[in-house]
Order: C-alpha cells, then sequence, then structure tokens
C-alpha cells in the first residue's frame, strides 16, 4: 500500500515575486493536492494540469542563446482561489500536486491546437527486461512438479507443507534443471528466477517433517508464561518427569534381575529406495521403507531393527504389533517384560494392541508371565531407542540405497565399533507380506468389551499410561492412567462361556498394500516360461535378473551389452563369469525368494521339471493328440521348437539392447524393439521397462503383441495376482520430456 501524497516542501517565499506562499496556506495546497490525486483517470489528469497551464507569448528574447530562437511561448502556472485564478512559480506548482516535470512535459507534449490532451497512456505497455515468458516459467514449473513429494505423517492438520527428498537443495534443484535444458540446447533462467517461483508457488521443504517440540510447552513459553496455562503446564512436567523416574527405575531393576527385561521401542522416520545422488533418481517415484526398532535395557543391549516395506505393509497396529511378536525368541529364562514407547493411537495406544498382547501372554509358545505396555508423555518421548535412528542415518551418509538388502546391511554397521566392543551389531529382520499378525481378527474374537472397567466407570484409552497383561488373569486388562498407585482392570471378555484360547497366531489376511513391483512381475511371467525354455534355475534367473536392472550394461551386468550382440545373446552362458558379476551377486537380496514355497520347489527341482514340460509334454502332445509321426514330433518339439523359443526369448538381452529407440532415456541402452516385442508377446519395450521397472506392463501401452500383459490381467480377475503397480501418466510424460529422444513413443 503506498502511502497518500501530500504537498512538498517549498522555498519560494525568498526570492518569488508572486508571493506564492503569501496567497495559497498551507491548508490550501493539501486541499489543491488531493483533488488532483483523486483524478483516478490518467487523460483527465493531464487536462487538469493544461487547465492550469497558460502559454503567454515572449515579450523578449535574449542575445546568444540560440534556442531561445524557436521559443515562442512561455508557460504561467496558475492555482484557483475563491474562483480567482492566481499565477505561481513553477517550483510551488510542480510541489504542491507532488509530482515532477515528466507529467508537465507529458501533457504539453501531446497537447492539440484547442489545448485538449490527444496522448495515451503507455504505462505497464512495455515488457521488462528482466521478464521471463511464460514457457520458460511453466518449463520450471513441470521442473519442480517432476520431484516426488511426501506429506507430514504428524502434521497434516496443521500444515499443508509437502516435503522433498532430504538430500535435495534448491541449488541441486536448479542445476539438475539446467542441466537438463543445456542437454536440449536451451537456455536456463536464472537461480534467482528459480529461488522465486519455488517460493512463491510452493510450499515445499527439503527437511522431513518432524515434531520434536513439545505442544504443551512451546505454547506456555511463547504466551509468555500466563498464570491460566500455569497448572497445566504443570502438570504436565510433573508427569513427563513421572514417567522419566518410572522408566529409570525399571532399567535399574532389569539389570539386577535376570527374569525381568525392559526395552524400548519406536518407529524410524520413514526411510525410502533408492537413496542416490545419481540426478535422475530425484524424478522417481520412491518406495517407502518402515524400521520398527527396539533396545534393550540389560546389557549387553540388545537391539533390533524390524523393517518391511510399503508392499508388505503400512504403518498401523497390525505392523506393530507383528514386530512385537519379536519377544517369542527372547530366552526362556525371561518371564516379565515391559516395553516403552510413544503414545501414537494409531501404533502402540490402541485396543487392537491391548487384544494382542493379552493373546500373546496367555499363548503356550513363550514363558512370559507378565506384559507391560507403558506410555512416556506425550511431548518428551526421548528414548534410547532415538539412538539407534540417529546411528542408521548417519551410517547411510556413506552409502547408496537400491535395495532393501543395503538397509538392511546399512543397519547391520550402524552400531559403532565402540558399542560392538562390548554389543553385538543390530539384529535386522525384515518382515514380509505373510508374516502380518490379523490382530484386528483376534480383537473381534477376544474383546467383547472396551468401554466398562469393573467399576463401572469409563475407560479413557487416549489418557492410559500403563497396560499390564497378567497369565494368571486371563481375560483382564489392567490399566492405569499413571505410572503409580494401583492397576484398574477391565474384564476384556466379559463373557462367562469365552475362553482364551491359546491357538496359533493367524496371518493377516489383507492384500499387499501397495503395488507389487518390477521384480514380481518377472517371478510371475517366469513361473510360465521357466520350463518351457530349459536354462539355469529359477533362482539363479531372477538373482541375474536383479543383477542386470541394478548394474545394467556393466562389468556386474551379466549379460552386459556392450561386449557385443553375440555375448548379451548368448556368450553369456558360456563363458566364465565375470568377477564384478560374482562379487555382486553374492550381495543381492533373495530373502523373499528363498521364503516363497513354491519357488523354491521349482528351483529344487528344475532338471526333472525341465524334462516333462520342455520335451515330455510338447513331443507326447503332437504324438497322442493328432497322431503326429514320433521323429517328426521330437524333431519338432525337442529341437526346432526349442531353439526358436530359446534364442527368441533371448533376443530381450541383445536386441533390446542394441537396436531400436529410447523416447522414455536416451542416456541407456535399453530399446524400444517391436520386432523383440513381437517375438516374446510383449516383452520387447525395454526402454521403459528398465525406466519404469516397477510398471507391471513392461510397456506404456498395451496392445495386440502385449500377450504376457494380458495373461497377467487375467490372472488378476482369477485373483492369483493382485495390486498390479502402474507408473502414473504424468510420471511418464515428466520423464519423456527430460529424457526422452524426441520419438513418439507410439511410433515405437
Amino acid at each position: 500500500m503506498l502511502p497518500p501524497k501530500h504537498p512538498r516542501p517549498v522555498k519560494c517565499y525568498l526570492k518569488c515575486r508572486y508571493k506564492c506562499t503569501d496567497t495559497f496556506e498551507e491548508t490550501d495546497r493539501i486541499q489543491i493536492c488531493e483533488f488532483y490525486w483523486r483524478i483516478s483517470n490518467f487523460t483527465l489528469q493531464k487536462q487538469y494540469l493544461l487547465s492550469k497551464i497558460i502559454p503567454i507569448p515572449i515579450k523578449r528574447i535574449k542575445v546568444g542563446i540560440p534556442e531561445n530562437k524557436h521559443r515562442k511561448f512561455n508557460y504561467g502556472y496558475h492555482f484557483e482561489k475563491d474562483g480567482v485564478q492566481h499565477r505561481v512559480c513553477k517550483d510551488f506548482f510542480l510541489k504542491t500536486l507532488c509530482i515532477s516535470n515528466g507529467p508537465v512535459n507529458e501533457a504539453l507534449k501531446h497537447k492539440d491546437q484547442h489545448g485538449n490532451y490527444i496522448g495515451q497512456d503507455k504505462r505497464g505497455c512495455q515488457t521488462p527486461i528482466n521478464k521471463i515468458s511464460p514457457e520458460a516459467e511453466q518449463r520450471i514449473v513441470e521442473h519442480i512438479n517432476s520431484f516426488p513429494r511426501l506429506e507430514s505423517h504428524y502434521c497434516r492438520k496443521k500444515s499443508r507443507r509437502q516435503y522433498l527428498d532430504c538430500k535435495l537443495s534448491i541449488a541441486k534443484m536448479y542445476e539438475l534443471y539446467k542441466n537438463s535444458l543445456e542437454s536440449e540446447g536451451e537456455t536456463p533462467c536464472s537461480l534467482f528466477v528459480y529461488k522465486r517461483i519455488f517460493g512463491t508457488k510452493y510450499n515445499l521443504s527439503f527437511f522431513k517433517p518432524k515434531k520434536d517440540l513439545c505442544i504443551i510447552c512451546t505454547r506456555y513459553e511463547s504466551s509468555g508464561r500466563l498464570e491460566n496455562l500455569k497448572e497445566e503446564y504443570d502438570d504436565h512436567i510433573f508427569r513427563k518427569n513421572e514417567c522419566q523416574a518410572a522408566k529409570q527405575a525399571d532399567k535399574e531393576r532389569s539389570i539386577n534381575d535376570s527374569t525381568y527385561l525392559v526395552v524400548t521401542a519406536d518407529m524410524q522416520s520413514t526411510l525410502q529406495i533408492p537413496v542416490s545422488d545419481v540426478g535422475v533418481l530425484y524424478y522417481t517415484r520412491k518406495l517407502n521403507v518402515q524400521n520398527y526398532t527396539i533396545y534393550t535395557a540389560k546389557p549387553p543391549n540388545d537391539a533390533y531393527c524390524i523393517l518391511w516395506n510399503e508392499i508388505n505393509g503400512k504403518r498401523g497396529s497390525v505392523e506393530i504389533a507383528t514386530a512385537i511378536d519379536w519377544v517369542t525368541q527372547i530366552p526362556s529364562t525371561i518371564k516379565e517384560i515391559t516395553i516403552y514407547s510413544d503414545t501414537c493411537a494409531g501404533q502402540n495406544r490402541n485396543q487392537f494392541i491391548a487384544a494382542y498382547l493379552l493373546h500373546l501372554v496367555q499363548r503356550a509358545d513363550n514363558n512370559l508371565e507378565v506384559f507391560e505396555q507403558k506410555y512416556l508423555e506425550s511431548g518428551h518421548t526421548h528414548m534410547e531407542v532415538d539412538s539407534m535412528h540417529s546411528a542408521i542415518e548417519k551410517e547411510q551418509r556413506h552409502s547408496a540405497v537400491y535395495s532393501m538388502i543395503d538397509w538392511k546391511s546399512i543397519m547391520i554397521r550402524a552400531r559403532s565399533k565402540r558399542q560392538r566392543n562390548s554389543a553385538p551389531p543390530y539384529n535386522v529382520h525384515e518382515l514380509h507380506h505373510q508374516d502380518m499378525l490379523d490382530v484386528r481378527a483376534i480383537n473381534e474374537a477376544f474383546i467383547k468389551n472396551i468401554n466398562k472397567d469393573k467399576n463401572g466407570d469409563k475407560v479413557m484409552w487416549l489418557k492410559i499410561k500403563c497396560l499390564r497383561f497378567d497369565r494368571k488373569h486371563p481375560g483382564i486388562i489392567q490399566f492405569r492412567y499413571s505410572h503409580e498407585g494401583p492397576y484398574l482392570e477391565l474384564d476384556a471378555l466379559s463373557q462367562e462361556d469365552l475362553q482364551i484360547r491359546t491357538r496359533k497366531r493367524n496371518k493377516t489376511t489383507q492384500e499387499l498394500n501397495a503395488n507389487s513391483d518390477g521384480t514380481n512381475r518377472d517371478v510371475l511371467v517366469t513361473h510360465l516360461k521357466e520350463f518351457t525354455i530349459p536354462r539355469n534355475p529359477i533362482y539363479q534367473w531372477i538373482r541375474d535378473h536383479r543383477l542386470h536392472h541394478k548394474f545394467s550394461d556393466t562389468n556386474a551386468d551379466p549379460h552386459n551389452a556392450n561386449r557385443g550382440f553375440f555375448f548379451s545373446h548368448i556368450g553369456w552362458l558360456m563363458t566364465v563369469k565375470n568377477e564384478e558379476v560374482i562379487k555382486e551377486g553374492k550381495k543381492i537380496d533373495m530373502s523373499d525368494i528363498e521364503n516363497d514355497e513354491i519357488i523354491m520347489f521349482f528351483n529344487r527341482n528344475s532338471t526333472i521339471l525341465n524334462l516333462i514340460f520342455c520335451f515330455v509334454i510338447p513331443t507326447l502332445t503332437g504324438i497322442l493328440l493328432w497322431k503326429e509321426d514320433w521323429k517328426c514330433a521330437v524333431a519338432w518339439q525337442c529341437f526346432i521348437r526349442f531353439l526358436l523359443v530359446f534364442h527368441g526369448e533371448l533376443t530381450v538381452n541383445s536386441l533390446a539392447h542394441i537396436h531400436g529407440y529410447t523416447p522414455y532415456n536416451k542416456k541407456i541402452i535399453p530399446k524400444q524393439n517391436k520386432l523383440v516385442s513381437t517375438i516374446t508377446f510383449g516383452e520387447g519395450w525395454h526402454n521403459y521397462h528398465h525406466m519404469f521397472p516397477f510398471d507391471y506392463k513392461a510397456a506404456e501401452f498395451i496392445d495386440m503383441l502385449s500377450f504376457s500383459t494380458s495373461l497377467i490381467k487375467w490372472f488378476e480377475k482369477k485373483g492369483w495376482a493382485y495390486d498390479l503397480k502402474e507408473a502414473s501418466p504424468e510420471m511418464v510424460i515428466s520423464v519423456v520430456n527430460r529424457l526422452g529422444d524426441g520419438i513418439s513413443r507410439t511410433e515405437n
């Protein structure tokens, strides 16, 4: 908002022959100025000036001044007072109206012979030199939009801010933007413009959303320690001190009592895959990984990392209960366990966790007598387990992450050498979908009353500080609202005929929480073709395929296309593996395959299954169904058909890495090859597959060649495949615009 215009001070009263200040007082000047500036029309303002400027013929010309020979008029400046026009000096005229010479010169320059202003307002019509075009601004917007974002897990209600990869910065993003445009032969905008658009059009941050500050403490301190908040604050601090004192007392008891164990447990901030400084990875959608950490207070302070990715689980009570099931692996000498955690209602303090712990303490597969779940005061939940999070983050700074096994390796190495002298490395265990416990089914089976305790009072779950489960009291949930005093009791069963059953825990029946990744699709297709094309066992094929995607066309790639067509086609099966292939192959995480009973059955019996499905069944089919001569059947099925299919399948490694188009990423070797797609029923769109390996289609568009994709979709209808992952159109277009070779994706 601009300040109002006021007349500027004048000094013409010292030598002005018109005695302007004697005629017009300060109040008169203010009225004249306000009247002029109330005229909002540009033309009318100029007309007002012309009405107050009267041309006067020249009376005399000074000799020796050439420009005076061309001047025919002088100008007299006037203001009106009491209906009379009074002449004033030019300085008084300009300063009273609070203007410069410019408006006066503009008015005189464009007046006609009748004294009317005929000019036009040209303000705002000139494009500033530093103004960028809408197209250039849109390129910056598209580039910023191409980076995947995360929402806050805890502050979503109070902030709409979204978060970018913590390894990014505006300078790093600008460098990627600059390289992208320069590679296309275009001139990038300046860093200043990039920062301005980033700051004005977006609500983004590079830091992971955290909520370390206590709301009550912050409100009390920022309010100036108001008396009406003091009571709430004092109660809050009392509870905080009580929680910490109780935890310290339990820790000391745990050290001295061999039958008692205290642990602290917490969920680490969301981890991601991949994590790398490679520019193109900043644009890809990350796979979220959750890590539930457990730290024991009893020497040697064993620590556990229980992790899973978003394909196999979320962040709720199902996953937390599955992680807590770790207690079944503790030594049989432990009879009582206490877990300290934060107060997150969705994860730790809810009826599902209570139902599971009630079930856990009664199971026959453990020796627990008592299980306690204790909660710290909200906003003051710092625990020993937090040191694990910082150690893992510190160790990751020196390593790139491309898979779950990379995270597991980082966690194993995370414990410092000083600590490893007295304590073992972190115990790391990965959870899969089939491991998740159906705590909701347990809750429905056991919990019939969650509202009233034995005294008839309402149970306030969000204020509970301690939960206690005793094997001697089946069906009873003991609780209290502080860490001191007697426990209240909740009869969870509330039915005389209902007994706690110590059956084996159920696995969750929910489907996968996220879409399956590229390797899952490859495993599905491999089941179909593995035994019609005898080659390496399925276990080895999956490992080699994961190596191929992780180290594509490098020395660690089993069929490196840079070594020539023959090698990538069949030579790699005829030669000794490169040392890099063997070295990196040992690091590939195959735990999901090793836990799959069907795949391991195929792997163990690959020889006999190859003979049956590749040679015996095809040969007998021709002989028995259409009476084909056995010699002809053997020739066609065991030799001709086998060689055609075998070499056709191998063209994916050779032809699709040498010939074709690169509409999705011209900087990688894999190509879009229509011939290969025809031969392999849709497996030849390799540039797309390597750019979006998680997409089950292995192609952007489904057409008549995509038989394998159609087969998977049919499997989905039958319930054999589910939650299929696809790359979004926005992601594909963004990648094509930045990295593609400019050839239409539909022309491949």
